[in-house]
Order: structure tokens, then C-alpha cells, then sequence
């Protein structure tokens, strides 16, 4: 729902890395999770600046670049944006509900369940891993995850940027550098070459 989305959206901006704010009573159902910001100020009613930021963070989220995903210690996905299931090809009426298992080809139960634990202790983490979208294609991806708590529910709060782009320019970085390398041992072995028939003749 459209209350649901704005939640997620305001929880992946603010595991991001904006300023944490203490969760406030809530006055409707789509009363935002996250509203007030870490200040020795109680009881007085929300500036304009700070309801201009509630409207902007959905609205950059959704507008993200990268996916954002919020993921259940099950392996669930909650939300995702639409850069996300873009980068899947998949709706994103199709991923709510999918297991990280179906996403990453390479994860067990087992090592989700080790991942969980260590995003715990850690808080964030930062790493390169593989997705694998609707049509097969397994594709290298880049991966910030912060750990998240909600009235007592723990969540993944991931953010993913495709990273193929990238890898194929260090494929052809390294291969210029190789044939390089190759060039001047040629050109070294010639001179060499040359010195020894300067020498006999």
C-alpha cells in the first residue's frame, strides 16, 4: 500500500545513513515509523523543513538509481524500489514475498543465516555478491546492508547497485595492461637479441 511504501521508504533513508530519530506515537495508520530527530527538543509540533524531509525521502528512494530492498530475517523481501525490480526484471508485485534465495544463486539457508548474524554484530556491511534476474542472467552486484529494528522487528535494509559495467572495464584494464607487459618484454628480449649479434658479427 501506499502507507506501506512510504514506511519502507523512510527506514532505507534512514538506515542510509541519515540522522536516527526516535520513533513518536503514532496519530494515524500511515503515521511515518521514523519522525524526529536526535535533539534535545520534546513536545513541539514538526517544523516545515522537517516535514518537507518526510515528503523528499519517498520520493528519493522510489527515484534511487540503486535498488532498495527491506528484508525479513526470514530471507523476505518487504519492499523493494523500482530500480530494484528493474535490475531484476521482475515487478515489484512479483519480488514482495521472495525468498533472498530465489535472488542470490549462490546462498543457502545456512549462510543467510550466518550473513544475519554477522550484519548484526557489525551493523552495516559492504560487499560484492551475484543476483540473478527473472530471465537467468546471474549478474555481479554491489551491496550495502544495514542492520534495522522496528518496534522490535529486525530488518535488512539493502541497498544494490549492478556492478557489470564496472567489472568489464577492469576485465579490459587488466587485459591492456597484460599485452603491455607483453610488449615490453618483447621489445626487452629484441634489444637483448640484438646486442648478442652485434657481438658475433
Amino acid at each position: 500500500s501506499t502507507c506501506e511504501a512510504r514506511k519502507a521508504a523512510l527506514l532505507a533513508v534512514t538506515a542510509a545513513g541519515e540522522p536516527k530519530r526516535a520513533p513518536r506515537r503514532r496519530t494515524s495508520s500511515c503515521a511515518p515509523a521514523i519522525v524526529r530527530w536526535r535533539e534535545p527538543i520534546q513536545n513541539r509540533p514538526m517544523s516545515q523543513d522537517r516535514k518537507v524531509l518526510l515528503d523528499f525521502a519517498p520520493f528519493a528512494v522510489e527515484n534511487l538509481s540503486d535498488g532498495a530492498f527491506l528484508i525479513s530475517q526470514e530471507g523476505r523481501v518487504v519492499y523493494v524500489n523500482e530500480a530494484g525490480a528493474r535490475q531484476l526484471g521482475y515487478s515489484r508485485e512479483e519480488i514482495i514475498g521472495m525468498s533472498m534465495l530465489q535472488i542470490h544463486p549462490d546462498i543457502t539457508q545456512e549462510s543467510w543465516d550466518a550473513a544475519w548474524a554477522a550484519m548484526e554484530q557489525s551493523g552495516k556491511q559492504t560487499f560484492e555478491t551475484q543476483h540473478r534476474a527473472k530471465d537467468g542472467r546471474v549478474f555481479p552486484v554491489e551491496v550495502l546492508a544495514s542492520h534495522l529494528e522496528l518496534d522490535g522487528v529486525v530488518y535488512s535494509c539493502s541497498f544494490t547497485r549492478d556492478i557489470t559495467e564496472r567489472r568489464q572495464m577492469e576485465r579490459r584494464m587488466r587485459q591492456a595492461e597484460k599485452m603491455e607487459a607483453i610488449g615490453q618484454l618483447a621489445g626487452g628480449i629484441a634489444h637483448d637479441f640484438n646486442n648478442i649479434l652485434a657481438a658475433v658479427l
